[in-house]
């Protein structure tokens, strides 16, 4: 019987993972990020085609939140969705950098690409994940190969890492398969749903890419989805509102009270004008004002005011108003105490529930069917 400080033998490597240290790079052809069908990014001028925010927005933003800049080059909710004919994948990638951000994130959240598989039957299906942790090389070892078995045909879908960048992303297949994007979505909706918010929204805590509430709400309401989620940097300034104004979106998310809850009187004399200003700039647009926003192990007053906020704007113009919809602390989590990490950030369980309520609150405000959070069309 062993002990408990006994020295463990390594497990035996995956061979499907192994099969990256020995496939030619050369017997491949390489669709790169920028070819690929691309989702989660909404302007066309960023510094590179992984970035977050477009230069024409970024120098703005930086003169008044470092924070929302500083992390314009994390590729939280930028993912791939095509569908090829190969029998396998190989992805290859490079980090942007070498150094872990925060030690109570998950390194596969941080700096990890997530695969699914979509199939008639589940829809979309966790298969398989990859991360580097650069502080496990000498070095700081910022590039990888990974090659995943492939049902010929399948739809896949590659979600980026949440906490880093990338400098370089390319999609390998046998030269004589091809790569085709998926055809239009059985919800009918096009233009992304765009979040705005705080870690929370950014996907602070959750365990790889694939498991923020905003990616789980993109795949159950069956929509396409821009994540503006800023950890510690939701402060709902004009310039960022004015950056939101400029997407051409089926509906928006503001979920940024977390961190307007820091700032003694931000909610009172940003919060409404940040409403208020999105609305003027796309009047038809949906909008959706989320509830959390403070530490779920106590009542949060602030809430009860953004609700009052909320409801005061309903009864001043209902017809003007028509399109704002509320997203109630009680919907988003089940009062088990079970549903954060340490008792502010949800954990994957927190962040299922959220991403069901967010997938039905969509759904709702842009008319599409839904069960249990999931789209059924419209």
């Amino acid at each position: 019987m062993m002990k408990w400080n006994d020295v463990i033998p390594p497990l035996p490597v995956n061979a499907r993972a192994d099969r990256a240290a020995r496939i030619d790079p050369e017997a491949l052809q390489w669709f790169n990020g920028a070819q690929l069908p691309q989702e989660g990014r909404a302007f066309d001028d960023t510094e590179t085609p992984y970035w977050r925010i477009g230069n024409r927005h970024l120098e703005r933003i930086r003169r008044v939140n470092q924070g929302v800049a500083n992390q314009a080059s994390d590729t939280s909710g930028i993912c791939y969705r095509f569908a090829t004919d190969a029998d396998e994948i190989t992805l290859r990638w490079t980090l942007a950098r070498a150094e872990r951000c925060q030690q109570t994130r998950s390194a596969m959240a941080e700096s990890g690409l997530d695969i699914y598989e979509w199939t008639a039957e589940r829809g979309w299906r966790f298969v398989n994940w990859r991360f580097l942790n650069p502080r496990n090389y000498p070095g700081g070892k910022i590039s990888d190969m990974y090659t995943i078995r492939w049902t010929p045909g399948r739809p896949c879908m590659v979600y980026l890492p949440m906490f880093n960048g990338i400098k370089d992303f390319a999609v390998g297949i046998a030269k004589v398969r091809k790569i085709e994007p998926l055809p239009a979505r059985t919800s009918g909706v096009v233009k992304p749903v765009v979040f705005y918010g705080s870690s929370i929204t950014h996907g602070s805590l959750a365990s790889r890419p694939g498991l923020s509430y905003t990616a789980i709400a993109g795949r159950l309401g069956d929509f396409p989805v821009v994540n503006l989620g800023f950890a510690g940097s939701a402060h709902v300034e004009p310039e960022v509102c004015d950056m939101l104004a400029d997407i051409d979106a089926s509906c928006y998310v503001i979920d940024p009270l977390a961190n307007v809850l820091m700032v003694a009187g931000e909610l009172e004399t940003r919060y409404e004008a940040f409403v208020r200003r999105l609305h003027a700039a796309r009047p038809d647009v949906p909008m959706i004002l989320s509830a959390p926003g403070c530490d779920l192990r106590r009542p949060c007053p602030g809430v009860a005011r953004a609700h009052e906020i909320f409801e005061g704007l309903k009864r001043e113009n209902p017809r003007e108003w028509r399109n704002l919809h509320w997203i109630s602390e009680d919907e988003l989590t089940e009062d088990d105490g079970e549903y954060t990490t340490d008792g502010c950030h949800p954990n994957d369980w927190g962040l299922m529930q959220m991403g069901r309520a967010h997938a039905r609150a969509v759904c709702m405000a842009l008319g599409l069917n839904c069960v249990r959070g999931r789209a059924t069309g419209r």
